[in-house]
């Protein structure tokens, strides 16, 4: 995985996941925040484990 590919598969994913944790947080519903957040770290830890791994 290059880092342009990594880059654009991180906007890509935020640009998706940021509008759902966004009106949770407006409507102040804790549950919702807390699931997709953890789905957000969960996601990045993935692609980031894959980076660092073919990077070397």
């Amino acid at each position: 995985m290059t880092k342009k590919f990594f880059l654009l598969a991180t906007f890509i994913f935020l640009l998706f996941a940021s509008p759902p944790l966004v009106i949770a947080i407006y409507q102040g519903q804790l549950k919702d925040i807390m699931v997709i957040s953890l789905i957000i770290i969960i996601v990045f830890s993935i692609t980031a484990y894959e980076f660092i791994k073919r990077k070397k």
